[in-house]
């Protein structure tokens, strides 16, 4: 897992970062719908790999010198699309979970706010993604 979350530091161009999303956000379904094609481990303690998962995800949202770029924008909708879906569809979610994906949210909000700000399309994704998750419970 360290090597996914060093692989959404990296530069945006090439597949590496997507790639990574792809993983993770595969992996974070373990709590909707876990599949046979997910590690035995995050299968068998979901809770405990989400958090983890959500801390990482974190460094897609980070700023960086192309931060502009359809393909950062279409990264965050992606995860930001999968944490919608992990909180309305979880039933086993715990509590840790949930204080983990709140303030994964406001820390994405924090950073995309915060001087210099990153604008446009992907402060207005961010925002509509975290109402409709905030709003439903």
């Amino acid at each position: 897992m360290e090597v996914l979350c060093y692989g959404l530091t990296l530069p945006l161009e090439g597949d590496t970062v997507k790639l990574c999303v792809d993983v993770y956000t595969d992996w974070m379904m373990a709590l909707v719908s876990p599949r046979d094609s997910m590690p035995q481990p995050v299968v068998k303690e979901p809770n405990m790999y989400v958090q983890t998962i959500l801390r990482h995800l974190y460094n897609v949202f980070v700023p960086r010198p192309e931060q502009h770029s359809l393909n950062h924008i279409r990264l965050c909708q992606q995860v930001l699309t999968a944490v919608q879906k992990l909180a309305r569809e979880s039933v086993s979610m715990v509590r840790e979970t949930w204080e983990v994906l709140l303030l994964f949210l406001l820390r994405i909000n924090d950073t995309l706010l915060a001087p210099p700000s990153v604008g446009g399309k992907l402060r207005s994704c961010v925002f509509i993604h975290s109402f409709l998750i905030s709003s439903e419970y």
